[in-house]
């Protein structure tokens, strides 16, 4: 009882109270501010993902469509997104080859630090049109790479009503960028010689100095066959057991030689290359009256189609990265195997038959087991198809029988299989280039 009369007296249960409520108010604080902090990293992440969903996808297509124009339609930019930070490649379109960023040559690299500020500059102006400064920006790019800039750059100054002001210390530059402007009905607007306004005299000597060589021009079918045509043009051969996208579009368009010089003008000549263009502008401008953009894709369909069953029973083609990736040849043989895998068209039995022959002087010193080790990987790897190869009567059933074979109109589908089964013949008659001993 005295105790309790005196906690009663004393001040002991009022302190009590009092911490319990700072503490309580101090909680609260501390609460809102970790809510505070979670309501901020949420915004943060939503403003985030906008901007991935919304602005950078925009940028990257315009950066990719920049790409492919500046490449003549060889390369498209791809966008990895893994659990960490995205990473930018390239594909290579003929032959369908992934290349990261620093297996690209300097030119190429070039032209894609170009595609990229471009795009990005575009996507900041937000709505209005600002002039573009380039610095010798192509002095690293070869001819064909420099008139593909300059026709796309000439182009988008044209389309969007923009001033491009390009600064080169090299007078050939000058002729340069006016012939590849010429191609695409465009022209310099004003050309300011710096040594001549310091100087007030000419920065070159003479007209001599200034003279381009002229770019080299794609002859016109004018009047000839499609053989006369194909030779002129010296196509390569068809080889289905390559893939459709090696191939030269002539074997698409050899019924519209005018409507193959158009492409062939474009810089568009393997059939790889119509994927980075279908569906664009380009596209729509490449057809003719007998000949639809929608048709070429269905052409190009069945020619997957058709060269798909062409190498069954006769397997893939082996290649370089093929040899080395098997780790069957030691760096001693690889370049000699390469060789003649280039020269035996890649073919799998016969490049294995001269491996284990050992005839060739390449191969001289090759051992037995590393044959045995090259097979193994390329039967583990489908390179050998031990399937029985399709006769030419089962091979058009099956291709006439194709959603591509259908969508063209009547006899299209069977002349197209009927001329490729005939130059795969062909090319197969003509056997392997010999090498002399």
């Amino acid at each position: 009882t005295a105790e309790m009369d005196q906690a009663r007296r004393g001040s002991d249960m009022q302190k009590l109270i009092a911490g319990r409520e700072e503490a309580r108010t101090n909680l609260q604080d501390l609460r809102d501010q970790a809510l505070f902090a979670t309501a901020g990293r949420f915004l943060v992440e939503e403003v985030e993902q906008e901007y991935e969903q919304t602005r950078m996808p925009r940028v990257f297509e315009r950066a990719r469509d920049h790409f492919s124009n500046f490449t003549f339609h060889n390369y498209e930019l791809r966008l990895e997104k893994g659990n960490g930070t995205p990473r930018l490649f390239a594909i290579e379109l003929q032959g369908r080859r992934r290349r990261e960023l620093q297996e690209l040559s300097d030119g190429t690299r070039a032209q894609l630090l170009l595609a990229a500020r471009i795009a990005f500059s575009e996507q900041v102006e937000r709505g209005r049109v600002l002039p573009l400064f380039l610095d010798e920006a192509l002095d690293q790019s070869d001819p064909q790479r420099f008139e593909a800039i300059a026709r796309s750059l000439g182009c988008l100054a044209r389309d969007q009503g923009r001033q491009i002001f390009y600064l080169t210390s090299d007078p050939l530059d000058v002729d340069r960028i006016r012939a590849a402007l010429d191609k695409e009905n465009c022209e310099i607007a004003s050309e300011i010689d710096l040594g001549r306004k310091r100087n007030r005299a000419a920065s070159v000597s003479g007209p001599q100095e200034l003279r381009v060589a002229a770019a080299p021009s794609i002859p016109a079918p004018a009047g000839k066959t499609p053989e006369e045509y194909g030779a002129l043009l010296c196509v390569p051969t068809f080889r289905p057991a390559i893939g459709s996208t090696e191939q030269h579009f002539y074997y698409v368009l050899w019924d519209d030689l005018d409507l193959l010089h158009d492409f062939l003008q474009k810089g568009i000549e393997r059939v790889g290359q119509w994927q980075s263009v279908s569906g664009t502008p380009l596209a729509a401008q490449l057809s003719s009256r007998f000949i639809t953009s929608a048709d070429i894709g269905s052409r190009l369909d069945l020619l997957s189609i058709f060269c798909e069953l062409w190498i069954r029973g006769r397997g893939r083609p082996v290649d370089k990265d093929t040899l080395a990736d098997s780790g069957a040849l030691t760096a001693r043989f690889l370049g000699g195997a390469v060789e003649i895998a280039r020269e035996l068209d890649g073919d799998p039995e016969r490049l294995l038959g001269a491996l284990a022959s050992r005839k060739d002087r390449r191969l001289k010193g090759f051992r037995s087991n590393s044959v045995e080790q090259l097979r193994n990987y390329l039967i583990e790897n489908e390179y050998l198809d031990d399937r029985p190869v399709l006769a030419e009567s089962e091979l058009r059933l099956r291709c006439m029988a194709s959603p591509a074979a259908n969508h063209l109109s009547d006899g299209v589908a069977t002349e197209c299989v009927r001329r490729w089964w005939e130059w795969a013949g062909k090319s197969l008659s003509s056997g392997p280039k010999s090498r002399p001993e």
